[in-house]
């Protein structure tokens, strides 16, 4: 019951953000220049913030842990392989690259910084964040290159081009700059952290915002069948694959938590800002990452559920 308390705690204020956006556009209180102009804002500014609030505080010297890099070692080319059996097995099924490349995204990149580690917290406090938020300082700058390579298929552009486009990207930058701070150990003035920590504690808010002002139910049920899909591949078929291949590897306690928890995230809501910021399509994102909201608040509860009573975590 604690675990379904707590997943439905960390899911349901994500819709309540999103509907309060949906009902906030309903009534002219918002529109869609506040939601192209938030977007654009989250995608530049505050994104980015988090991102780099998140990995610089992350302690590199526990990745001498052996379960530890294994744990990495096994999300990473779990989530290589996600991507490259998509970018495969969906070149016939989509003729617009815009959907075919928000399909891809929603499919692997998970809400695993935002969701993810306030979850492991509650299954094995401090131990679980620590691992937790190592493995999303590695796991987070490659869903971030592998969704430009997605979301940049509509664009047929050539491989330096693309390169160009992932080093000028925000959450790139942020990401990198993070990594550089935390391996250097390097003590950045209060000023500094206290701006970055205000910038980051807008990205969750407007980010979900914008997306309720930018839903219609119907684009939803009119994307309902390649929502549907994505929504199960990334929070059903995923942790249900890898998770026991996890335990195949050995792992238990916190980092098998955390690999089954990484697959049954639901899409990230970043997966909305950077749809909207490369020009793929939004509307289907929007959908995937509400649906996949509503899927892995069950998925959760249940592997969790399950792994605790086979004293497995």
């Amino acid at each position: 019951m604690d675990s379904l308390l707590f997943s439905l705690n960390a899911v349901l204020p994500v819709f309540l953000i999103i509907l309060a956006g949906y009902f906030f556009a309903r009534y002219k209180i918002l529109d869609t220049d506040f939601s192209d102009t938030a977007s654009r804002f989250v995608f530049i500014a505050a994104l980015p913030a988090l991102l780099f609030k998140n990995v610089a505080g992350s302690d590199f010297s526990g990745i001498f842990n052996r379960d530890l890099l294994n744990s990495v070692l096994l999300v990473v080319a779990a989530t290589v392989l996600i991507f490259s059996s998509l970018i495969f097995f969906t070149k016939k099924r989509f003729v617009d690259e815009k959907r075919r490349g928000a399909f891809i995204q929603g499919s692997f990149r998970g809400n695993f910084a935002l969701l993810g580690i306030p979850l492991i917290y509650n299954i094995a406090s401090d131990e679980g964040v620590l691992a937790a938020s190592l493995i999303a300082a590695f796991v987070i700058p490659l869903y971030n290159i592998l969704a430009i390579i997605a979301l940049s298929l509509h664009r047929k552009t050539g491989i330096k081009l693309m390169v160009i486009t992932m080093i000028k990207n925000p959450l790139i930058i942020a990401t990198v700059a993070g990594m550089m701070v935390s391996a250097a150990n390097i003590e950045l003035p209060v000023i500094f952290n206290r701006t970055v920590d205000m910038l980051a504690v807008l990205a969750i808010p407007m980010a979900l915002l914008s997306i309720g002002v930018f839903f219609k139910l119907d684009n939803f049920f009119s994307n309902i069948k390649t929502v549907t899909l994505t929504a199960v591949i990334k929070t059903v078929i995923s942790p249900l694959i890898f998770a026991p291949a996890a335990y195949l590897a050995g792992l238990r306690g916190v980092y098998l938590a955390s690999v089954f928890v990484l697959f049954a995230a639901p899409s990230a809501v970043s997966c909305y800002i950077m749809a909207k910021g490369m020009g793929a399509d939004e509307e289907l994102t929007a959908g995937i990452i509400i649906l996949s909201t509503a899927i892995s608040s069950l998925t959760l509860f249940v592997g969790i559920y399950i792994l605790r009573n086979l004293g497995l975590i």
